[in-house]
């Protein structure tokens, strides 16, 4: 897998760049991080931070100092370089801030309990339930003034719900006027509805992730037109999802809220135990979680309002080379330079998917993301295999690979170095395990070792999703059902097309008892018909139907018919295109590359795909540089695992790429000039998926990722 993959569409990341929301950048240096013997003691000049340099690369996340105490930390000759992130903290605190403080508005009613502990609770004596239906409330403490109120507001927390499932949070003004919230199953650990914005303000973005001892973190992202904001955590009013618990033993905990400015998802995670605030300097890996709070930051205990906001800048590099650069000015320039390397596969699987997946092992990580039943694998956490009813025992990067080539997914890393997994039914959507779908979507290419290739051939063998319902499943033999007892059979789906069964099927009718489903007293159906005595509950598992007959009468019987009608997904009749070109300065071997897709289902694509392997194969793939400029009148600063997102190409196969070196360069002297320099190179070939197309869901867009 090696180095993540992307395909880049120049055009549209020159013309969506993205301003973020702050006035002057703020560089930082920490201590402890590095020191630098070339640095020796005596005064350091006055000197202004104009150019840098700045590779990516996986290093401490920390927060800001300020330029006097950069230059302060270079004289004593330390240096770990921060930068580039920035948003403002509105407002943060978690359970060892201000002693655990925390005021809870019940029933739209101010009260001033104050609940202390780590883990504290909400019950009938602070928190009143007074109906089924009544509101379950709580409030933030504090009353944040935004700074810039059309900016990107995040606000984050760490909840624990108790025995009710709904759970809303959001951000509003004082008077509720204007706001945006979000509404989250902890059950499901989905986002059930929202984000949803009032008025003038905008909902952008929402997510949830289920923490290991319980607790739920969950975030929503928007704008507020107003200069105030109030983070606003409610139960929904509604019985069918939370049950009345007025018994004075039940709770609601919260234990952790943060909101910034400048970023449409959380930058960084409160503590929840130990020190709340980490100290600077302090090295933490991605799946720490950490506030950020200025040592002046207090509650007021009157006027419940947080009075400090402060400004931090974070960025995970390391400070590779500093110097000053003596130019023919009155004042020198200060040079550094950060330096980066791209995520390997290993880390991309640990890293990316903490935003809404729980998990232990890099497989269990892979699985929970692919949507996979948990009860279909097994996982051995000492030696991070996962086993499988339907593939064998896997390390984590062979499951990974097997996942990619058998096309029931497709992977990519998208610009935030993400690793994402989508489905690619074409027309199927089915809430059946995804595991299942396996042996009907499946994608191999299969090449020689030649380095020249003369002739190619993509055969695809398409599959289409039948229009109208037909019997797509039938009892051949009669089940024998004892009295008060069950048994259970499985039923493959029938392609009446090509006559092969396991095919895939979108769905099933519901079976009409006497027309469907019959039993008799015996196999022959000669005797009495006992189906009143008879039920049968199925379930669709994409090539198959899971049936459980439950026989509730006194007498012995037999079900003897039983069939299903619905929509299968047929395979249609294969495409095959070959491309010969003997144009060679010598003659080569000849060699055959085939490509088996499901759901390729046009000849252009077997034509883009042969020319594309073709040009891949037969000539030398060359280095690629992409660079982009932009200028802006006034300073900016600009994240890239934030603002830009390295799509897939929407021209041929052959212009897709991978990034082997990303580099920004940003001239502060008049303003700011940001370039950012990519080295690409052409995607070798192995494993080839398809990708969806982001707004049908369908595979027609001629689009291959690697």
């Amino acid at each position: 897998m090696g180095v993540p993959r992307y395909d880049v569409r120049a055009g549209w990341l020159a013309g969506n760049w993205t301003e973020i929301g702050c006035k002057y950048p703020t560089w930082g240096i920490v201590a402890d991080a590095f020191r630098w013997e070339e640095l020796q003691a005596g005064p350091v000049p006055d000197v202004d931070v104009e150019e840098l340099s700045i590779h990516r690369k996986v290093g401490t996340i920390i927060d800001r100092l300020s330029v006097g105490e950069c230059r302060a930390q270079l004289a004593n000759g330390q240096g770990q370089y921060t930068g580039i992130k920035s948003a403002q903290n509105l407002f943060a605190y978690s359970d060892n801030i201000a002693s655990g403080t925390y005021w809870v508005t019940a029933n739209g009613a101010t009260s001033l309990a104050m609940l202390t502990g780590k883990t504290f609770a909400i019950d009938a004596a602070t928190f009143a339930e007074d109906s089924a239906t009544g509101p379950h409330r709580l409030r933030s403490p504090a009353s944040v003034q935004v700074i810039n109120s059309v900016a990107n507001i995040t606000i984050c927390g760490e909840f624990y719900p108790g025995s009710r499932d709904r759970f809303e949070l959001g951000l509003t003004d004082p008077t509720s006027a204007h706001g945006f919230l979000a509404q989250f199953s902890i059950r499901s650990m989905t986002v059930v509805a929202g984000p949803t914005a009032t008025n003038s303000a905008t909902a952008l973005a929402a997510s949830l992730q289920q923490l290991s001892d319980g607790w739920v973190r969950c975030w929503v992202a928007g704008t507020l037109p107003g200069s105030l904001a109030v983070a606003r955590m409610d139960l929904v009013n509604s019985a069918g999802v939370n049950s009345y618990a007025g018994t004075g033993s039940a709770w609601v905990g919260v234990r952790a809220l943060q909101a910034h400015q400048g970023a449409l998802y959380p930058i960084d995670y409160l503590a929840t135990a130990g020190e709340a605030v980490v100290p600077r300097g302090t090295e933490l890996t991605v799946n720490d979680v950490f506030c950020v709070k200025a040592a002046a930051g207090t509650w007021d205990a009157t006027s419940t309002t947080l009075t400090v906001q402060s400004v931090y800048s974070l960025f995970s590099g390391y400070l590779d080379e500093w110097g000053f650069n003596p130019a023919l000015q009155d004042l020198r320039k200060l040079a550094l330079s950060a330096s980066d390397v791209a995520n390997r596969l290993r880390p991309i699987v640990t890293t990316s998917m903490m935003v809404n997946v729980t998990h232990h092992t890099i497989a269990q990580a892979i699985m929970s993301e692919a949507n996979f039943d948990a009860l279909q694998y097994t996982i051995d956490p000492m030696n991070d295999q996962a086993q499988f009813a339907w593939i064998d025992q896997l390390s984590a990067g062979e499951a990974l690979s097997t996942l990619q080539q058998n096309g029931a997914q497709v992977y990519f890393v998208d610009g935030r170095g993400r690793l994402r997994i989508k489905s690619r039914h074409h027309d199927v959507t089915s809430t059946a395990a995804v595991a299942s779908y396996a042996v009907a979507f499946k994608l191999e290419l299969a090449l020689g070792v030649d380095d020249v290739i003369n002739r190619i051939e993509v055969r695809t063998a398409p599959r289409r999703l039948v229009p109208i319902p037909s019997t797509i499943a039938w009892l051949s033999n009669p089940v024998y059902v004892p009295a008060q007892s069950t048994a259970s059979f499985i039923l493959d789906f029938y392609d009446y097309l090509t006559n092969e069964t396991g095919v895939p099927a979108m769905n099933f009718d519901a079976q009409v008892k006497g027309v469907d489903f019959l039993a008799h007293k015996d196999p022959d159906a000669q005797q009495a018909d006992i189906t009143s005595a008879f039920n049968i509950a199925a379930s669709l598992s994409a090539t198959a139907a899971h049936c459980i007959v439950s026989n509730n009468g006194i007498e012995n019987g037999y079900v003897t018919v039983c069939q299903f009608v619905g929509q299968q997904v047929t395979r249609q009749p294969e495409l095959v295109k070959s491309i010969r070109d003997d144009a060679s300065i010598a003659r080569y071997t000849e060699r055959y590359a085939s490509v088996n897709a499901d759901l390729l289902n046009t000849i252009n694509r077997c034509t883009d795909l042969a020319d594309f392997l073709l040009i891949d194969r037969k000539e030398p793939r060359v280095v690629t540089n992409l660079a982009l400029k932009n200028e802006w009148p006034h300073t900016y600063q600009l994240d890239i695992l934030d603002r830009i997102f390295l799509s897939n190409s929407l021209s041929r196969v052959n212009s897709s790429f991978y990034i082997t070196e990303i580099e920004h360069t940003l001239v502060m002297s008049g303003g700011t000039e940001h370039t950012l320099s990519m080295k690409l190179d052409l995607a070798p070939i192995k494993n080839w998926f398809t990708l969806d197309s982001p707004t049908l869901g369908r595979l027609d867009f001629n689009l291959l990722g690697y």
